[in-house]
Formats: C-alpha cells, structure tokens, sequence
C-alpha cells in the first residue's frame, strides 16, 4: 500500500505529463510588488488532485504552492491569475498553500502557510468557513471557493477542503493550483526564476533552480550568469553594460549598488577562474 507521500509523487508525475499552466507573471518591484512570480496551473479535466500532490508538482518546477503575506498581494495574485476561468471549476477554483497543522482544535487553529508563517488573514475566508465539513473528510487544506452555487465563479475568498481535493458527497473537486517563486539563492536582492527565464543565470536541467545553486562551488561574487566560473562572459555583461543598472544582466552590477563600474569590474578580474 502506497504512503500518502508516495501517492503525492505518484499524482504529481501524472499532473507533470497532462497540467494546462498560465504564462507565470511577476509581481514587479516597481509596481509595489514583491518580485515574486507566480502561475495558475489546472488539473487534466475529470480527474482529482491531492493538495499533496499539487504541492509535490510545485516543488519540482522549482517554487511552491502560494502563500500569502499581505492582502496587497492576495488581491494582486486574485487580479492576474486567480480569475482566470479557467482555474475554476463550478464552485471551486485553485489550492493555495494553507493548511492545518494536525491535532489542531477544529475548525479554525493551526492554519499556516507553506513557508511556516501563521495565517494572517490575507486572503479571506468566506463568512462560514473554515467549518471542517465531515461528510468530506478531514478539511485541512484551503482553495478558492465562491461561497456556493449560488455565486457566479470566482470570487476572491477561500475555504477549508479535504487534501484529497474531492468531495464525495457534493462531487466537488479543487481543480488547479497556484504556484509562487521567490527563491534567491544567489542572495543577489532577485528573485532566481525570473533570471532564469531572461538567461541570466545558466539552469541546464530546467528545473528553475539556478546551476550555480546546486554546484559544491555554489554562487559566486562576479559569476554573472552563474556559470558556476568567472570569465570572459561575465566581463563582457560588466562592459557591456557599463554605467547602467545592469538592464538585462542586473547580475552585472555585482556588489548592487545600482551602477555597473569599476567596483564591479574589480570583483570580476579579482575572482577570475572557476568559483571556489
């Protein structure tokens, strides 16, 4: 008999081979955000995804499920990829990354995100939720809901849902998830994944996780894409984009400052050859 972490990896191949995914988007910096991106991902139609599985899905393109730090951000992530119809299905729409820690007193203790903080209230639940619903199980896991059938979908506020992502009684389903990236592994002040995607730093097993991150040598001062060595390419990003902020290589204003100039240019010869 499979543990419920095997059937989450189990779940998460089948989701890897058959998941219809937005376009990822960006919460920019100079929009107010967090430079954090994020991307709705929806389940094969007529099928059951645990929050497990969704969660295990995430891990492997490098982020993970979406967690709430603020209500500015909840309502930007509702806005750009939560309302998008097709991560929803009837009442329900996408997981977050919200659950109850077992053993907690029902229905409303131990609600945390996936990155360890308490449940803040960012995004809301609706009025009569969490309600810990018996006849679907142990509802330890939170989506999107309407609030009923009687609410056109979506509508920005969650509830408590059983990890298995499906309700017997009603026949409901969570049919998709959203995923956040936030990682800075390079500890660079940029999220990894959007330098990933504008080919600056080097990821050859496209996992979105950098190569320089999972090297012995890991990141280092005047590795501009992350190569995992200092050479010619990360001198030619410093000269090439001298006296600007970086532009496409932000990487090449080493010591993020805000200016690429002989600061940074000193940082690349000085550390010439491969990162220690």
């Amino acid at each position: 008999m499979l543990s419920p972490r095997q059937i989450a990896v189990v779940s998460s191949l089948a989701l890897s081979s058959a998941a219809v995914a937005q376009n990822a988007v960006q919460w920019r910096v100079e929009d107010g955000g967090n430079g954090h991106w994020y991307q709705g991902v929806a389940f094969p139609p007529s099928t059951t995804m645990s929050w497990e599985a969704a969660r295990s899905y995430s891990g492997d393109q490098g982020g993970d499920l979406v967690a709430f730090a603020s209500s500015a951000e909840a309502d930007w992530v509702y806005s750009h990829v939560v309302s998008t119809s097709s991560l929803w299905q009837g009442d329900f729409g996408p997981y977050v990354g919200l659950y109850q820690h077992q053993d907690s007193a029902e229905p409303a203790e131990g609600w945390v995100w996936v990155d360890g903080t308490p449940n803040n209230g960012a995004v809301a639940w609706y009025s009569n939720q969490p309600d810990n619903y018996a006849p679907c199980g142990q509802e330890q896991h939170a989506c999107y809901w309407t609030g009923g059938p009687w609410f056109a979908s979506p509508r920005n506020f969650i509830c408590d849902f059983p990890g298995t992502g499906f309700c017997i009684e009603s026949g409901e389903r969570c049919p998709s998830a959203v995923i956040e990236w936030s990682a800075d592994c390079n500890a660079d002040g940029i999220v990894d994944y959007g330098q990933i995607r504008a080919g600056e730093l080097l990821d050859t097993n496209a996992n979105n996780i950098p190569d320089c991150c999972e090297s012995s040598t890991g990141c280092c001062p005047g590795d501009v894409d992350g190569s995992g060595a200092v050479n010619g390419v990360d001198l030619a990003a410093v000269l090439g984009n001298w006296g600007t902020n970086g532009g496409k290589y932000p990487g090449a204003d080493t010591n993020h400052d805000g200016v690429v100039d002989g600061v940074d240019l000193a940082q690349v010869l000085g550390n010439w050859g491969p990162c220690n």
